[in-house]
């Protein structure tokens, strides 16, 4: 909390540094307080760094037709198994590996799980006919649980590269935007990757602003990148 300079004090002599500042982050006793995100490397980071990916819609790309946004069913749990395993081949931003993935049983029992949590919010992107769809688009935000930030939620949209420019995330934005101003949340918050330049300036053209700077917060195939956490102040 900003409003802490003891502690501010106790970590700045343990090595950590600010990253940035979370606007309007907690509500305590009716008063909105900012925190500092920050952070103490232990090593020095031996790989090389990423340097900016602007991974753009494939030449080439066959027409997806139309697209229907909807709620994620537990039905649809094969079909976000197979457009998971798309987006994580798909370019070098995400922390998951492929062979990471959940078995569909799993993913199945975690988008029941959401449905039933009134503070979660999942929908998909889904281009074809009913029985022959194909996930290209995903988004999902999930409302803090505790009193003091309920009012903030995090959220993640991400469409395959065959599908990126044609509008989807935008669809998929609109939805999740809408929900969470249904709920009276205040704030949304998201991270991008910082080499990742497509998913920075759509986050930014969504009215996210950089908040903090984790540096190598992550490691891919074998070289490390930032993270850049971003915020938007609803209200």
């Amino acid at each position: 909390d900003v409003a802490n300079p003891r502690a501010l004090a106790l970590y700045r002599r343990q090595g950590f540094t600010v990253e940035g500042r979370i606007p309007d982050a907690s509500l305590i006793d009716g008063a909105w307080h900012d925190h500092y995100w920050m952070s103490k490397p232990l090593t020095a980071a031996p790989e090389p760094r990423w340097t900016p990916v602007d991974l753009r819609p494939p030449v080439d790309r066959t027409p997806i037709g139309p697209v229907t946004i909807r709620a994620i069913e537990p039905g649809d749990a094969a079909l976000v198994r197979t457009w998971e395993r798309m987006i994580l081949s798909d370019g070098p931003f995400y922390v998951k590996q492929v062979h990471e993935q959940a078995s569909i049983a799993r993913i199945e029992k975690e988008i029941a799980e959401s449905a039933r949590n009134p503070r979660h919010f999942l929908r998909g992107a889904f281009a074809g006919e009913p029985g022959g769809e194909r996930l290209v688009g995903h988004a999902g935000a999930w409302l803090e649980p505790w009193s003091r930030s309920r009012h903030d939620g995090f959220v993640a949209v991400s469409v395959l590269r065959e599908g990126s420019g044609l509008g989807i995330g935008s669809r998929l934005w609109a939805e999740i935007e809408a929900w969470a101003r249904a709920q009276g949340a205040r704030r949304l918050s998201g991270a991008v990757q910082a080499h990742n330049v497509r998913g920075l300036a759509f986050a930014e053209a969504a009215g996210f602003r950089r908040e903090a700077l984790a540096r190598n917060y992550v490691v891919i195939d074998g070289r490390s990148a930032d993270r850049v956490r971003l915020g938007k102040v609803l209200r």
